[in-house]
């Protein structure tokens, strides 16, 4: 089955070919199975919705379900929203509630991934209560996770490391040794968004070394990802850009275009903090594309606001000014307080280098409104404090 070859953990449900497969191995080949689903993709949701409508919901469903690894490596989640309302319906009528909750939790997840988080809280903490309704601790135990993903978002520190502890108990109590893992890199992605990267190490290797053992080459990417970020914070860019080019490799030899984006930006970011601009510029840049090659706004944004503080860094205001304004109106459909507090912060410095006092001041003031919004207190209090 196609969407298993990507992805072995996709266990919920065992789909039976009724057809003869194309002439590619696809177990072996998750490349092939990728590329054959991406000439389908246009496809994918005509079909769920046509099971749905035609008392097919048990097939409805069941392919969302086997489409997830697909849309995790391969993006165009705004689409996987839509696929997910369904295959919840569908699992509803069924009043199958391990079924509902799993799709909930699916739309929990699409939702945090165009950066609608109180829509993935609300979604996540339905699919909690369906899923203790069907006595299902391992899908609590992914849900927790899910839930602590989103407070980081939102930066509600406390309320998510309480989530990662539930993610930990109620693996435990399913044996889920994948939940486990996870709740372990949820909880070291957590610290380093907290500024305690020291702390993050030890959960991020156990994540790490049980993502490898498991086969699990995704979350082993991100892991990757993760600690290089938190090299990165404690000022060791030669270990933080060897992890992030090891994720970048993983994700490249597994066709995982979602990931690779987001280990590029982040070593653009480093190549930054580096003052190698030109290896920052050349990182941003294919990290641009990937993010639109899969429909991502939130990295698009990401990915043309670094690239404007690399031309902050070399001097070029006109370029600066171009990619900083670009990526606010981007940032516009995703939106993000914290992330506009950054671009209001990086605008005013272009605008005080542009010898415009009145612009730097009200970006200034955005930026310090934004970041007490976005509970960043310590940003705001850090950028008023600062002269001008």
């Amino acid at each position: 089955p196609l969407p298993i070859s990507i992805d072995p953990n996709r266990d919920l449900v065992t789909p039976t070919l009724r057809h003869p497969a194309p002439d590619r191995p696809f177990a072996a080949d998750a490349h092939a199975a990728l590329a054959f689903l991406g000439a389908e993709r246009e496809n994918l949701l005509p079909i769920t919705r046509y099971a749905r409508d035609n008392g097919r919901a048990e097939a409805a469903w069941q392919l969302t379900y086997l489409l997830t690894s697909f849309y995790d490596a391969t993006g165009h989640w705004h689409e996987r929203i839509e696929l997910c309302q369904l295959g919840a319906a569908a699992a509803t009528e069924l009043g199958d509630h391990q079924a509902e909750a799993e799709m909930l939790r699916a739309l929990g997840v699409a939702y945090f991934m165009v950066r609608r988080l109180h829509d993935a809280l609300d979604t996540n903490r339905l699919a909690l209560a369906t899923a203790r309704a069907a006595g299902d601790a391992n899908g609590e135990g992914h849900v927790y996770n899910n839930i602590a993903n989103a407070y980081v978002e939102l930066r509600r520190f406390d309320e998510a490391i309480t989530a990662h502890r539930m993610a930990v108990a109620r693996s435990a109590t399913a044996g889920n040794r994948l939940g486990h893992a996870l709740a372990q890199r949820n909880l070291g992605y957590t610290y380093v968004r907290m500024g305690r990267a020291q702390d993050s190490l030890d959960p991020l290797a156990g994540a790490l070394a049980a993502f490898r053992e498991l086969g699990n080459t995704r979350l082993e990417a991100a892991t990757l990802d993760t600690l290089g970020e938190a090299h990165a914070e404690r000022g060791d860019h030669d270990l933080a850009l060897a992890y992030l080019g090891e994720a970048i490799e993983v994700s490249r030899a597994t066709g995982d275009r979602w990931m690779e984006w987001e280990s590029l930006l982040d070593a653009g970011v480093v190549h930054t903090e580096r003052k190698d601009y030109a290896a920052a510029l050349a990182d941003l840049t294919l990290s641009l594309s990937i993010s639109r090659e899969v429909g991502d706004r939130h990295g698009e944004a990401a990915a043309l606001h670094h690239i404007g503080r690399v031309h902050l860094g070399t001097g070029d205001l006109a370029a600066a000014r171009a990619n900083l304004e670009a990526a606010m109106a981007v940032r516009a459909r995703v939106p993000d307080d914290y992330e506009e507090a950054n671009l209001h912060r990086d605008l005013a410095e272009l605008a005080a280098r542009s010898g415009l006092d009145a612009a730097a001041a009200a970006h200034r003031d955005q930026a310090i409104a934004l970041y007490r919004q976005s509970n960043a207190t310590t940003e705001a209090d850090n950028l008023a404090a600062r002269p001008g």
